[in-house]
């Protein structure tokens, strides 16, 4: 699959060097195209959450991954992909919110600054069509994840999430924007925080993907929400 006849190509700029990198938006390509897209970013799941292959990890990874507003893929020089990020822009709001839906780098390319790079690149892509958005979200099981968006937000807004005393009313609504476009019937608007969404640990074993997030219990499927006020 030649990415450059579907996707925009740009450069991430990492601590680790740069990479190619293509913007596609799933929804506009052919089911074909689809699966061949799926071929790319699945080995990548499979490495960065340590799972192997089954039909149930395969159907959730195929359903996360292609089914958002957009996807950012990674490749070395090589052509080999090593990276991904999708992402969603919710309209309905104040001002428009990036919802950060997911990210993933192979195990071997990690603690390379690629997550913040991909982090910053869409947001980058989306001030492109939305010049005004005014929150980026995420939810979370990984303290990981959530230092790469705040390295980011704290150059300038308001940054609050899970743990955080004080949570502004305006970010409360945001989060509950993102958590009702993901159906989450388990969102806790007051304290940022989904109890037991996804039943377990979303990284196959807890290690110390939560140990900053004092209260909760990723083995029990707990998650986090990060909202970022521009």
């Amino acid at each position: 699959m030649y990415l450059e006849s579907y996707g925009n190509e740009t450069q991430i700029f990492a601590k680790s060097g740069q990479y190619k990198a293509f913007n596609l938006v799933p929804r506009a390509i052919s089911v074909k195209d689809r699966d061949n897209l799926f071929e790319l970013v699945y080995p990548v799941a499979q490495s960065a959450f340590g799972q192997s292959h089954s039909e149930m990890f395969a159907n959730d990874v195929k359903a996360h991954a292609l089914d958002h507003s957009e996807i950012l893929v990674v490749q070395d020089a090589n052509r080999k992909t090593i990276a991904f990020r999708i992402w969603d822009i919710f309209t309905e709001y104040k001002k428009p919110i990036i919802y950060l839906a997911g990210m993933c780098v192979s195990v071997e390319y990690q603690k390379g600054g690629l997550g913040q790079a991909m982090i910053q690149k869409a947001i980058d892509l989306v001030s492109q069509s939305h010049p005004d958005w005014g929150y980026v979200a995420l939810r979370t099981q990984n303290w990981a994840m959530q230092k790469s968006i705040e390295t980011i937000a704290k150059q300038s807004g308001v940054y609050q999430k899970f743990g955080d005393q004080n949570i502004d009313i305006d970010i409360q609504g945001a989060a509950k924007v993102v958590a009702e476009r993901n159906h989450d019937i388990y969102f806790n608007q007051e304290n940022l925080v989904s109890r037991r969404i996804y039943g377990s640990c979303l990284y196959g074993t807890s290690k110390n993907f939560q140990d900053g997030f004092l209260g909760l219990n990723v083995d029990e499927g707990d998650a986090a929400y990060c909202v970022w006020r521009r």
